[in-house]
């Protein structure tokens, strides 16, 4: 009996830590930093003005000081987005999370994403500890722990939006760019911003970059679109106001290709588990990760 429970605590530690590899990805962890992971949930704000061609925006309700520029640019990012019904990308990022002493530690990740419209999604996550992949094919999300062979399913809604917004209420699991992968990712990230300006044009790993700043209640984040034909984002950067610390997330992009050959075949986005593999339960919302969960110097 001592060990079948030391081998339950075990088997939740490694899908604890599988989780927060895939959650880290988006900022959209609530549990691990106190961010609102998405735009559109946050409640309306009234910042100052976001500069000196700041105007009214039309097509966000919420939004009050939004420059048109800034608007345009993120809409047509959304739109080419839209418009790329399979789809795959590389990123990297760093996500801070505040201990218990307020001190920030930072986590590291890298991950290929393959969409294909309107309900499958494939993920690949590694650090320097973890190598996991998620699956969702329209009926179940699946994780799998690669190094520790074992994985965890459950149930999920029959469209990507749908089953996106699942994973993040119920399972704290949020694919890399999450945001973006959004039928309509405009929507979803300027609902309830109240502010928001284009920056100076900058260079992002060797690409030319339109950089978009945008402010609310809980959130301030920028974004970094590839400026000409493609206009796909290359970075994107959130910082949490709810804790003093502001602990910040920052994506990149890289590698954006349409969708095709035999990656994208429906079976690829299906587990089969690998042989001698351990199914365990899945972590729901309520017995989510802290901060020493994912920090052993916090242990």
């Amino acid at each position: 009996m001592k060990k079948m429970i030391q081998d339950q605590r075990s088997a939740l530690r490694w899908l604890i830590s599988s989780i927060i590899l895939i959650a880290i990805t988006s900022i959209s962890a609530e549990t691990l930093t106190g961010c609102n992971p998405k735009p559109k949930e946050d409640a309306a704000s009234t910042n100052e003005s976001s500069g000196e061609n700041g105007t009214a925006m039309n097509a966000s309700e919420g939004a009050e000081k939004v420059d048109k520029q800034a608007d345009k640019l993120l809409k047509e990012m959304s739109d080419y987005l839209t418009a790329m019904k399979q789809f795959s990308y590389t990123s990297k990022g760093i996500i801070e999370i505040v201990g218990d002493d307020k001190t920030k530690d930072k986590v590291t990740y890298n991950s290929e994403v393959f969409i294909k419209r309107p309900n499958k999604m494939r993920v690949n996550v590694k650090n320097e500890d973890r190598n996991a992949a998620v699956y969702y094919d329209g009926k179940k999300f699946t994780v799998l722990g690669k190094n520790a062979n074992m994985y965890a399913q459950a149930d999920a809604p029959p469209t990507l939006d749908a089953a996106l917004d699942s994973a993040r209420e119920k399972f704290v699991l949020d694919p890399p760019g999450a945001d973006m992968l959004y039928t309509n990712a405009y929507d979803g990230l300027m609902e309830q911003v109240t502010d928001g300006k284009v920056l100076k044009e900058e260079n992002i790993n060797g690409k030319a970059a339109n950089h978009l700043a945008f402010k609310s209640k809980e959130v301030d984040w920028e974004i970094w679109i590839q400026k000409g034909e493609s206009p796909v984002p290359l970075r994107y950067k959130i910082i949490s106001k709810n804790e003093p610390e502001r602990p910040e997330m920052t994506v990149d992009f890289s590698d954006w290709k349409p969708g095709t050959g035999n990656a994208f075949a429906d079976q690829q986005f299906v587990l089969t588990p690998p042989a001698k593999s351990r199914k365990i339960p899945f972590m729901t919302l309520g017995s989510g990760p802290t901060a020493s969960t994912t920090n052993p110097k916090k242990k």
